[in-house]
C-alpha cells in the first residue's frame, strides 16, 4: 500500500514538472519588458509621465514598437553594446521606452512629428520640463540610408551628459 502511494506521488510531481516545463517553454516571448527591466510608457500617457517628474528635471525617451525590426535591432544588438561602455549605468534604466504600436496600428505615425517633432522611429528624444511645458532638447532618429549605430548612441547620450567615455570613430574603407 505505501509503495503504491509512494509511486502515485512521483507519478503526480513528474505530470506537474512536465506541465510547468511545458507552460514555461511555451509562454508568449511579446513582454519585452520583462525582459530587457525598463520602464514602458503608452504613447497617450507620455506628455503627462514626463511632465509629472515636475520642473526642471530631463527625460530620455525612446520611442519604438516592439513590431518594427529596426526598433528589434537596437535592442538586441546595440543596446549590449552600449551598455558595454557605459559604466555603472544601463540603456534599460537611462532612458524609457515609449510604445507607438497604437499609432501604427492606427496609421497616425505623423503625430510623432507634432507631439514630439520628430519624423520616424524608432527615435531618442531628450526633453525636459520648463515652467510646466515640455522642451525637446535633441533627437537621435532613424535614417534608413544611415541607421542608428553604436556610436551614434554614445555620442547622443554624451550630448546629453549621461557618457563621459571616448567614442571610437569608426574606418571606413573605400
Amino acid at each position: 500500500m505505501f509503495k503504491r502511494i509512494l509511486y502515485t506521488l512521483m507519478i503526480l510531481l513528474a505530470l506537474s514538472s512536465i506541465g510547468f516545463a511545458s507552460y514555461r517553454f511555451f509562454e508568449s516571448k511579446d513582454n519585452k519588458q520583462e525582459t530587457y527591466g525598463y520602464t514602458m510608457i503608452e504613447y497617450e500617457g507620455a506628455k503627462q509621465y514626463v511632465l509629472s517628474h515636475g520642473n526642471s528635471s530631463t527625460t530620455f525617451l525612446f520611442f519604438c514598437s516592439h513590431n518594427n525590426e529596426n526598433c528589434n535591432y537596437i535592442e538586441d544588438t546595440l543596446y549590449p553594446d552600449v551598455n558595454k561602455r557605459l559604466d555603472n549605468k544601463n540603456m534599460n534604466t537611462l532612458i524609457d521606452y515609449v510604445n507607438i504600436e497604437p499609432l501604427e496600428d492606427s496609421l497616425k505615425t505623423e503625430n510623432l512629428m507634432a507631439d514630439w517633432s520628430i519624423n520616424n522611429y524608432p527615435a531618442f528624444v531628450s526633453v525636459s520640463v520648463i515652467d510646466d511645458q515640455l522642451v525637446i532638447n535633441n533627437s537621435l532618429v532613424w535614417n534608413s540610408e544611415s541607421p542608428i549605430n553604436t556610436n551614434d548612441i554614445l555620442a547622443w547620450l554624451q550630448e546629453n551628459g549621461q557618457y563621459e567615455g571616448v567614442i571610437n570613430q569608426q574606418v571606413l574603407m573605400p
